[in-house]
């Protein structure tokens, strides 16, 4: 295993434990439990822009569905939720020379669906373990982009 590899992951394991932050932000920006949707997009809307406001980006995980293939629950992550991919897995495989953002953030917000209809939040962790964008540097988030 290349050391330098080695030294970039174990530092990224040691900042996951050092960092416990929580995004300030408007009240009214934040995801409460029972907090109700129309739609999926609704709140993944919402959730993008208290991401955006908070500085961190939110991507669209897994999701959970019935017998019929309606969807019942459905996760909304940070963007560096998950680990880091190792670059020794295959040599033959060209790719791009860029570090993995990825620090097992564990910020979710899950939707449940609603009895009469709708969505509604049914889990928010708002802990992440990295540091959020500054002032200077939402601009270059994701979520920022149109």
């Amino acid at each position: 295993m290349d050391y330098t590899c080695f030294i970039f992951i174990v530092l990224q394991m040691l900042q996951a434990t050092i960092y416990t932050r929580i995004p300030e932000c408007l009240n009214s920006l934040k995801p409460k439990l029972g907090q109700r949707f129309s739609d999926l997009d609704q709140g993944y809307i919402f959730y993008k822009e208290y991401g955006r406001q908070s500085g961190f980006d939110v991507r669209r995980s897994t999701e959970k569905s019935d017998r019929f293939g309606n969807t019942i629950t459905k996760y909304y992550v940070c963007s560096r939720s998950g680990r880091p991919e190792d670059k020794n897995l295959d040599e033959n495989i060209k790719r791009r020379r860029t570090i993995s953002t990825k620090c097992e953030c564990h910020a979710e917000l899950v939707l449940g669906i609603h009895d009469v209809g709708g969505f509604f939040v049914k889990k928010f962790t708002e802990v992440h373990n990295h540091p959020f964008a500054g002032k200077g540097g939402m601009q270059f988030l994701r979520c920022s982009r149109s």
